[in-house]
């Protein structure tokens, strides 16, 4: 009997045990699918085919311009196949596969990872044994693709749908719609030209079960909407019957993996075959290897030794003597141009590392623009790449201030729609029917840039259009009008070396791309070393401390190209590295030392030319915003360049110390699931982040003009404001709460989508307030805790203000948060949740609200939120399961305001800066040592407060001065 329905009769005895608590449901459980349901999916069926979205023709490219008898095109990838040992990075077992392909859910469920009693495991190696090399890297990546793909594979066959219906759109097209619950959060994540299946049940009477029809048809994604939830597919011969409903099936999409895929099989043989021949040249004198396979390209681009760069005896003066094209780019950024432009580091990588903010883009746009006007014979052509669509758009747009379409292409995958790219691109792009295409071969020789993300630079790869294929080709041609055969001896050693077309490969983002997409834009320029002499450039710039790669596994596939390189000797070990700027960062807060001046540099020579920058001049935040992810990402080396960032300082919602715009508003309300547990949403902070918004936007919360008279409008607009959360439906209902007057138009978003970005005021959403959901969002890597490197984004994005609304008793498990929380604290910006535990029908006023923001509330602002907080079809506790303690009991474990507690040096000139407010004196008179390292950051500070005394006398009300 069910222990609620039927509970027992009390017991007479008066020994009788108290009666134990009744069954309670529990709404995050998964809906129930029955085993039929189910079964449906594994019954064969008669495939029905459908027209696969149009394609680039390669072979009629290829043809156009070498013929038939010197190119052909290339054959398919190589075949997925099971790895010889598991994944060494994470210990997982290698999937048995049939045939080549990923078995289903289903069939693969029968096998377990564990292996039976008595039958021997397979055999792999300890992350001890095992180092990644040019002799292995081939198979590495190919088992880690494998993986990746594998479980994807089960990941995503995990969302399949069971008897839901199908709309048609546009019959006349064979056009469906699909709602697909998840697909907010990319869950199952989908992209145009993908493919599903649809499997339609035929009703049934008398409620039995539905009848399978028998046919499985294949469905294009030929188009989506995220914001409503829904796929279009298109289905020919799709005919739904009156009542059917349907099972979609997902699984993986092998041809997104064909270009890494191919790319890591041909690095890997050229990588293999030169690891071969070393053996073999061993014995050789170094005059002899020094042009040999040792020192080949693709090894110092991948593995690239101390012995591969070149040793600085002497300073250099500083001053670089070159036309910029960007007036505004400081040293460092100057510096990273320059070396690149000389090549005085050897032929291995430039690796440019950039904090938010520092302006790593534009010294890669700076370094493109001046490789295109360097006196050159031939000319500089570049490929420029970066692992997003989005982000390549970025760098496109910036050069087209510069380039004319005919020197500038912007390549895109066929797969791409018209709407997703933007306005202004559209000029820079080839279009050729009602899809982008790649242009013909000589008009392709032309331009001087080609822009692209990572994965679309396969498109040079299947069109032959690589540096090898090439020079190749004219090597044959060459050749072959001169009588020498192939296959002789002499086709190496006579006629003429060939130059190369592309001569530099520029990557932006590189930390967020996985390292066998990074491979496709290599193989693309990687040389034919047999024909020719040449040497590309390769400049990648990143930050491995942001969002990488997007993937399911979590293996060594997430540590990206960028970060693995800056992990060689050549870059860890070099002594300007990042890390020699302060001591350990978080691990000894006290021991904070100058940058390198130049008398200790000197003293450091020689070493190797430095074959990286370290940009550390942050033009976006306010140096309070700064201090924390300095410290525990940066090694506190960040110097706050930004002007005007205190101009928010006068917002009256601030607490707390002066010139300290952050905020952490504790948040009591429960995180609710949505879908099945795939998405949250936390009521409360909607309401908390809707009332942030009113009041900053509200003219009562700012101070008065001139005489006392009320200004009309606060120094902020709604666009300049962005409002984030991990977790979509968060994201759907701010959005929702947020629709009407005064804050439509703020900026509403998950927090991947705001890499990159930059605004005034950001309202940062961190939803979670149950311990139960965090092994959860762990094994999913979803959510802000423990999640350091979007947290780091999210931290980062703000220019004048920043304030964090969360539950403190969860955050305070994460030492990132725990170290943010203190920072707050020590500075009296914490600001305690009033209300207890949370109802929709109380109105909540936080209790540094002014009186006018009540006043200035919008009634339909006020609907809004309730509208929110009534939405049906969702699935709200009934009960307070993993409920926290009372948010406003919190305290940091120990956090206090002596010196010896803060966080970086930032915060030091922060808490100067508020003692000379209070009209303290820093200069030698006064007690202080000029030797102490705290001296110049207290005269520092003392003359920016008369700076800003000056300012805000010239602009009362709101201190436009510079800022920290």
């Amino acid at each position: 009997m069910h222990p609620q329905l039927y509970p027992a009769p009390p017991s007479t005895s008066p020994a009788a045990p108290p009666q134990t608590q009744g069954w309670v449901p529990d709404v995050y459980s998964p809906t129930f699918v029955s085993e039929y349901q189910r079964s449906i999916n594994t019954i064969p069926a008669t495939p029905v085919r459908a027209l696969p979205p149009p394609q680039v023709d390669f072979v009629r490219f290829i043809e156009h311009f070498a013929g038939r008898g010197f190119l052909t095109p290339l054959p398919p990838p190589p075949p997925l196949t099971e790895p010889i040992y598991g994944n060494p990075a994470n210990g997982a077992d290698g999937m048995h596969m049939g045939s080549g392909n990923v078995r289903r859910p289903e069939e693969s469920s029968k096998k377990t990872t564990s292996s039976a009693p008595g039958t021997p495991e397979l055999q792999k190696p300890s992350k001890e044994e095992f180092q990644l090399g040019p002799s292995n890297y081939g198979a590495h990546f190919s088992n880690l693709i494998f993986t990746e793909i594998s479980t994807e594979d089960q990941i995503i066959q995990g969302y399949n749908l069971y008897t839901v219906p199908v709309i048609p759109q546009d019959l006349t097209q064979h056009m469906f719609q699909v709602f697909i619950p998840g697909i907010r959060e990319n869950t199952p994540f989908v992209q145009l030209g993908d493919m599903v299946k649809l499997r339609q049940i035929r009703p049934s009477p008398m409620h039995y079960p539905g009848v399978f029809t028998g046919y499985e048809y294949e469905a294009y994604v030929y188009g989506m909407d995220k914001a409503m939830g829904y796929l279009v597919l298109k289905a020919d011969g799709l005919w739904i019957e009156i009542g059917g409903r349907f099972n979609v099936i997902f699984g993986v999409q092998e041809q997104r993996w064909d270009g890494a895929r191919r790319a890591v099989a041909d690095v890997g043989a050229v990588l293999s075959a030169q690891s071969q021949n070393e053996t073999l040249v061993s014995t050789q004198t170094p005059d002899e290897t020094a042009s040999g396979t040792k020192s080949t390209f693709l090894r110092r681009m991948l593995f690239p030794e101390e012995s591969d760069g070149i040793m600085q005896h002497g300073l250099a003066r500083g001053i670089f003597g070159r036309n910029w094209i960007d007036k505004e780019l400081n040293y460092e950024q100057q510096k990273a141009v320059d070396s690149i432009l000389k090549q005085n580091y050897g032929n291995v990588p430039y690796l440019i590392s950039g904090p938010p903010g520092t302006g790593k883009t534009k010294t890669i746009v700076e370094a493109v623009l001046q490789l295109i006007y360097a006196p050159r014979a031939p000319h500089h052509h570049i490929l420029l790449c970066a692992p997003s669509q989005e982000a390549a758009d970025t760098l496109a747009i910036r050069l087209t201030k510069h380039l004319l379409p005919s020197a500038l292409l912007r390549l895109q995958t066929s797969t791409r729609t018209f709407s997703e790219v933007p306005a202004k691109l559209m000029a820079y792009s080839y279009i050729e029917g009602d899809m982008f295409s790649i242009p013909a071969w000589k008009a392709l020789m032309r331009f001087r840039v080609i822009v692209c993300s990572c994965r679309d630079a396969s498109i040079l790869v299947e069109a032959r259009c690589t540096n090898r294929d090439l020079g190749y080709w004219e090597k044959h041609v060459v050749d072959s009008l001169r009588g020498i055969a192939d296959n002789s001896s002499e086709f190496v050693e006579r006629g003429e070396f060939v130059r190369l077309h592309w001569t530099a490969l520029l990557l932006d983002e590189a930390a967020q791309g996985i390292e066998p997409e990074v491979a496709i834009p290599l193989s693309v320029i990687a040389p034919p070393e047999e024909v020719s002499d040449d040497t590309p450039i390769v400049v990648m710039a990143g930050d491995q401390k942001q969002l990488g790669p997007n993937i399911v596994t979590k293996g060594d596939l997430r540590i990206s190209a960028f970060e693995r390189l800056f992990a060689r000797p050549i870059y860890s070990k070099h002594p300007l590295r990042r890390e020699l700027y302060t001591d350990n960062g978080m691990k000894n807060t006290r021991g904070h030392i100058e940058e390198l001046s130049a008398d200790r540099k000197a003293k450091l020579l020689p070493y190797l030319y430095p074959p990286f920058t370290n940009l550390v001049r942050n033009y976006r935040s306010h140096s309070a915003i700064l201090a924390v992810p300095s410290a525990f990402f940066y090694n506190d080396t960040l110097i706050p360049e930004a002007k005007g960032t205190h101009r928010l300082e006068k917002w009256t919602g601030w607490k707390g110390t002066t010139g300290i715009p952050v905020k952490f508003i504790l948040n009591s309300g429960h995180d609710e699931s949505y879908e099945e547990a795939i998405s949250f949403y936390n009521l409360r902070e909607v309401q908390i982040a809707v009332k942030a918004v009113q009041s900053l936007l509200s003219p009562g919360s700012w101070p008065t003009g001139k005489d006392g008279e009320k200004i009309k409008m606060g120094p902020i607009q709604q666009n300049e404001i962005a409002v984030m959360s991990p977790f979509r439906e968060q994201v759907k209902r701010l959005r929702k709460a947020m629709s009407t007057p005064p804050c439509k138009g703020v900026n509403i978003g998950p927090i991947e989508a705001y890499q990159g970005s930059e605004f005034r005021f950001v309202i940062i959403c961190t939803t979670r307030a149950r311990e139960r959901f965090l092994k959860n969002d762990a094994e999913k890597g979803a959510g802000l805790i423990f999640e350091h490197r979007r947290a780091n984004v999210a931290l980062t994005r703000a220019k004048e203000g920043l304030v964090v609304i969360g539950n403190p008793w969860i955050l305070e498990k994460d030492p990132l948060w725990t170290e943010w929380m203190s920072f707050a604290w020590r500075h009296d910006a914490v600001e305690f949740d009033l209300t207890g535990n949370f109802s929709t029908s109380k109105a909540v006023t936080s209790r540094s609200e002014p009186e006018s923001n009540k006043e200035n509330q919008d009634p339909k602002a006020t609907a809004a939120i309730s509208s929110v907080c009534t939405t049906a079809n969702t699935y709200a506790s009934v009960i307070q399961a993993g409920s926290s303690k009372p948010v406003n009991e919190w305290k940091p474990r120990g956090g206090d305001l002596k010196l010896s507690s803060l966080v970086s040096r930032l915060e030091d000139a922060l808490v100067f800066k508020s003692k000379a407010r209070k009209g303290a004196v820093f200069g030698r008179k006064a007690g202080w040592d000029e030797d102490d390292p705290m001296f110049l950051a207290g005269i520092a500070a003392e003359e920016e407060v008369r700076r800003e005394v000056v300012d805000e006398g010239d602009e009362p009300g709101y201190g436009l001065g510079n800022g920290v």
